[in-house]
């Protein structure tokens, strides 16, 4: 019976009774306009504090943990993007950075809550607004 049914809906739409566009009342979402933070260290407390504060404010916020369990739950909770690299391999930082500006357009600002700190001079040439260590 399903099936019957399913041909008979393919027929409809082939013949043009079908219409794939549906109106709804239901309005229209408008891009984000949210402002960009990418903390590099989420796995420390001072990163996830970040994180949370900035999701909080509705920023959209992307981090790095290295432990992929963690790191997911984590940005599921928080509703952030989770990068499973370890910040202080400045070639993967870099990719990181590349993939969340060729998504967002641009990073605004960028966190670094490494104990050890992040080498500025590794970090592409993307477009950051400001950065806070």
């Amino acid at each position: 019976m399903a099936d019957n049914y399913l041909e008979r809906r393919m027929e409809d739409y082939r013949s043009g009774k079908l219409s794939t566009v549906r109106m709804t009342s239901a309005t229209v979402k408008r891009p984000s306009m949210a402002l960009r933070a990418f903390v590099a260290g989420g796995e420390t407390e001072a990163g996830q504090h970040c994180v949370r504060e900035l999701r909080a404010h509705g920023w959209r916020v992307a981090f790095t943990d290295p432990d992929l369990k963690s790191g997911r739950i984590f940005a599921q909770l928080t509703g952030s993007q989770h990068h499973p690299i370890d910040p202080s391999d400045a070639s993967m930082l870099q990719r990181s950075l590349v993939k969340v500006t060729e998504c967002w357009g641009a990073v605004d600002i960028l966190f670094d809550c490494t104990s050890n700190g992040v080498d500025r001079n590794s970090l592409p040439e993307i477009p950051v607004i400001r950065t806070i260590s």
